[in-house]
């Protein structure tokens, strides 16, 4: 993105509206933080449903050109060039940091003798 697009970069620097999902309802709902910053470290936070329904409940909308900077950004994220696929079996653990790295999942079916189960760990 700096190197082909840095004015989309400019704009991923700046404040996004997103909704606090899966914390207890205390106000604010919404933050408002970069896509990318690079105070010491880099630091990535991504997630378009949580940025689009932040603005909605702000009842404000996204610029142009911060949405046309949010498109660019999903067409690198969906381009295969830079995605790294693991299959992951039952007793798999995955651990990443949600900092530095975009992730998904594609769908799976689930073993009903043996549930899924989801942790999350914040570290400081």
């Amino acid at each position: 993105i700096k190197k082909n697009k840095p004015e989309h970069l400019k704009k991923l620097k700046k404040n996004y509206f997103f909704e606090r999902r899966g914390f207890k309802k205390s106000k604010p709902y919404v933050l408002s933080k970069p896509i990318f910053t690079s105070e010491k470290n880099f630091k990535f936070r991504y997630l378009k449903e949580y940025i689009l329904s932040g603005y909605a409940i702000k009842k404000t909308s996204l610029s142009t050109k911060k949405r046309m900077s949010l498109e660019y950004l999903d067409t690198l994220l969906s381009n295969k060039k830079f995605q790294k696929k693991y299959k992951l079996n039952g007793g798999d653990l995955i651990i990443l940091n949600n900092h530095v790295m975009a992730h998904g999942r594609s769908a799976f079916d689930l073993d009903k003798n043996c549930p899924r189960s989801l942790l999350r760990l914040w570290v400081k």
